[in-house]
């Protein structure tokens, strides 16, 4: 969001409070704001709507996040099936960038890309393995950030 779109976030912000029967102050909107805005904003402004018809409480700025990006354990396993379907379609010769430095993170992190080619022979509980620690790392990485763990691209 940009500084401009202040007034329309304010007006969506304001009648989900009042579903909610929340006061707004101005540093809580400004605060709000803030928390929301590496989002477009017709994002945000769809987000606050699900938040009225979803959630039972006043929704915070993570989860407002939530309902629009997924929940972290949902966007991890999403990276999962993208990584298991890249390997299966591009192979580890091939240099993929997946437009997310948690999911390159946690790749270095199990080997890297190069490495990652015995993740798509693995089967049964060796495969369920390999999610639950991706998984267990695209968390970390996604709370601590990612840019502190790794290049930000497989090798």
């Amino acid at each position: 969001m940009q500084r401009t779109d202040m007034v329309a976030f304010g007006r969506e912000l304001l009648v989900t409070a009042e579903v909610f029967a929340e006061t707004l102050s101005e540093a809580r909107t400004l605060g709000y704001f803030e928390a929301l805005s590496d989002l477009p904003v017709d994002t945000v402004l769809e987000g606050l709507r699900q938040a009225r018809r979803r959630c039972r409480f006043f929704p915070k700025p993570a989860e407002v996040r939530d309902l629009i990006l997924g929940s972290v354990e949902d966007r991890a396993r999403e990276a999962w099936r993208r990584v298991l379907a890249a390997l299966e379609h591009v192979g580890t010769y091939e240099t993929v960038d997946f437009g997310d430095s948690v999911t390159h993170g946690v790749i270095e992190a199990l080997g890297g890309w190069h490495q990652a080619w015995t993740w798509d022979r693995a089967e049964g509980p060796e495969l369920l393995g390999l999610e639950r620690d991706f998984v267990s790392l695209y968390r970390l990485y996604s709370e601590r950030g990612a840019g502190r763990h790794a290049s930000g691209r497989p090798r």
